[in-house]
């Protein structure tokens, strides 16, 4: 329990960390607001899944596990966001993102109700879910949103008019999430379906994590965003950063078990 209370804490707190960082690069950004909230749907997914297996009672078990389906959606519908402001030099109307934001939170409220989630049987070592009557709608939703990612990316990948790096910075972010997707819909989704188990669940968000390394990567190596100047400013501000992340984890597993049940 402990080596995973670590690598949660470790893991959200980078991607949280990653996700300020960029941020605060440029606050006006439409991409670094939609990758800054894409961010916090994947760390809140690793937090979730954690104390899905490791809550103290039954009830903050079940809530996590509601926000384990809640959490993924959000990041798929985060990252087409990030797709569409990373690809479109047109800036979105407000009444466009009031639209979308609509959308994801009723998409929202249908992945964290019963009928995708009725119940939890805790056992020795982790947590089981038994799956609601439109679970395969909410699949056939993430395959969608992850669709709509995918192909916003490849199209502003074809048509780019900027350098051959912009292209470089996409093939990555292509890579990152194809494999987290891939991996996390099969531990997440697939695999305990034909087990009858959702053992492996746990592991899903360690690929989101991998899909956020991919970013980071363009993001150091290919300059994405553009952050080389601020760590190269201040070592200190990032390493702040960092501490903040560090304490989303923090505060999930002190405040939140302690106080919110």
């Amino acid at each position: 329990m402990i080596q995973d209370a670590i690598l949660t804490i470790i893991s959200a707190g980078f991607v949280l960390a990653l996700g300020l960082l960029v941020f605060y690069r440029n606050t006006k950004s439409a991409q670094s607001r939609s990758f800054l909230l894409f961010a916090f749907a994947t760390a809140g997914w690793i937090v979730a899944n954690y104390f899905t297996d490791h809550g103290a009672n039954y009830a903050i078990r079940l809530q996590a596990a509601h926000l384990a389906y809640v959490s993924p959606l959000l990041c798929l519908e985060m990252l087409f966001m990030f797709s569409r402001d990373f690809g479109n030099t047109v800036k979105a109307s407000l009444k466009q993102r009031l639209s979308f934001l609509g959308l994801a939170v009723l998409s929202s409220i249908f992945a964290g109700s019963n009928l995708v989630m009725t119940k939890i049987i805790i056992k020795p070592g982790g947590t089981d879910v038994v799956i609601g009557s439109l679970y395969y709608a909410y699949l056939v939703l993430l395959v969608i949103f992850f669709a709509l990612a995918y192909v916003t990316f490849m199209r502003a990948r074809k048509h780019s008019l900027r350098s051959g790096q912009a292209k470089a910075q996409l093939n990555f972010i292509l890579i990152g999430i194809s494999i987290a997707f891939v991996m996390g819909i099969f531990l997440n989704a697939i695999l305990p379906v034909l087990v009858d188990s959702f053992a492996a669940a746990k592991y899903g968000p360690s690929f989101s994590v991998l899909m956020v390394l991919f970013i980071a990567y363009a993001i150091i190596r290919h300059k994405l965003f553009d952050i080389r100047a601020v760590v190269a400013r201040s070592v200190a501000y990032l390493l702040s950063i960092m501490t903040i992340g560090a304490a989303y984890g923090f505060i999930a597993f002190s405040v939140v078990e302690k106080f919110l049940f």
